[in-house]
C-alpha cells in the first residue's frame, strides 16, 4: 500500500497555490456575490494559479533538457575522431571542433577567423581553393584529398568532405585523417615496384639461361660433329695405314723376287 503521508505532485502543487493566492491582494467584493460564487472564483483562481506553476516547472524542466541536449552536442562535436569545420565564403574559418585545432596544429580560439587553406601545403593548396570554389558554386558535395603543412613532423594527409549550408553564406567541412591509408597505399605500391622488378630480373635471368641452353646445345652439337669428322678422320687414316702396310709388303716381295732372279 502507498504511504498516505506522501503527497503527489498534484497535491502539493495545490497546496503552494493556495499559499500563493493568499498572498495575493483581494479585489472588491461584489455585493451580490454568494458563497458558490466564491467558491468557484477562488478555484479558478487557484486552477490559474496552478497552470502557472506547472508552466514554469515545464520551462525549467525544457531548459535542463535543452542544456543537457547542448552539453551532450558539444562533447561529441568535440572529441568526436573527425575534424569539423565552418567556413566563410572565403575560406576563413568561423568555427571548428577540438579535434580539427589539434589537426592544424593550433589553439581553437587562435584558428578562429584565420584562413583554412593556409594550413595546407604549398602544393596541395591550389586544389583546395578549387574545393571551396566548387562548394559555394554548388548544391553537391564535394570532396578532395589535400597535405596539411608539415610542422617538423610526418606529412598528414587529409580527406575534405564539404557542403554548402541552406543559406549559401557558409560551409560545412569534414575533415578525416588519412595518414596511414596513404602511407600503406604507398607501402603497397613501393611493393608492387620493387615485386615487378624482382619479376622482371626473374624473367631476365629465365631469357639469358634459355640463351644459356641454346648456346650449350649448340657447343654440343659441335661437339658432335667434330667427334664425327674425328673419326671419320681415324676411319681414313686407319684405312691409308692398312693399305701402305699392303703396299709396303707388295714392295718387299717384289724386291725379294728380284733377288732370286
Amino acid at each position: 500500500m502507498k504511504n498516505t503521508n506522501n503527497k503527489s505532485e498534484s497535491e502539493i502543487r495545490r497546496q503552494k497555490a493556495e499559499e500563493l493566492l493568499k498572498l495575493k491582494p483581494q479585489g472588491i467584493s461584489s455585493p451580490i456575490s454568494e458563497a458558490d460564487n466564491l467558491k468557484l472564483i477562488h478555484e479558478l483562481e487557484v486552477h490559474q494559479i496552478e497552470l502557472e506553476i506547472l508552466n514554469d516547472e515545464l520551462m525549467l524542466a525544457n531548459e535542463r533538457i535543452a542544456k543537457a541536449a547542448t552539453d551532450k552536442y558539444a562533447e561529441l562535436f568535440d572529441f568526436a575522431p573527425t575534424g569539423f569545420c565552418a567556413l566563410s565564403r572565403e575560406g576563413m574559418i568561423i568555427e571548428l571542433n577540438l579535434y580539427a585545432s589539434k589537426m592544424l596544429g593550433k589553439e581553437r580560439s587562435y584558428l578562429i577567423n584565420k584562413p583554412f587553406g593556409s594550413y595546407f601545403s604549398n602544393d596541395t593548396k591550389p586544389f583546395f581553393n578549387l574545393f571551396l570554389g566548387k562548394i559555394f558554386n554548388g548544391e553537391t558535395k564535394e570532396t578532395c584529398e589535400l597535405t596539411l603543412r608539415e610542422n617538423g613532423k610526418v606529412p598528414v594527409s587529409v580527406y575534405l568532405t564539404g557542403i554548402v549550408t541552406e543559406k549559401g553564406e557558409q560551409c560545412l567541412v569534414t575533415m578525416v585523417d588519412i595518414t596511414e591509408r596513404k602511407l600503406a597505399e604507398q607501402e603497397l605500391i613501393e611493393s608492387n615496384k620493387e615485386l615487378a622488378f624482382q619479376n622482371q630480373e626473374k624473367a631476365k635471368r629465365a631469357d639469358e639461361l634459355v640463351i644459356a641452353n641454346k648456346e650449350l646445345a649448340f657447343q654440343n652439337q659441335e661437339k658432335a660433329k667434330r667427334a664425327d669428322e674425328l673419326a671419320d678422320a681415324n676411319a681414313k687414316a686407319q684405312k691409308l695405314t692398312h693399305e701402305l702396310e699392303v703396299h709396303q709388303i707388295e714392295l718387299e716381295m717384289q724386291n725379294d723376287e728380284l733377288l732370286a732372279a
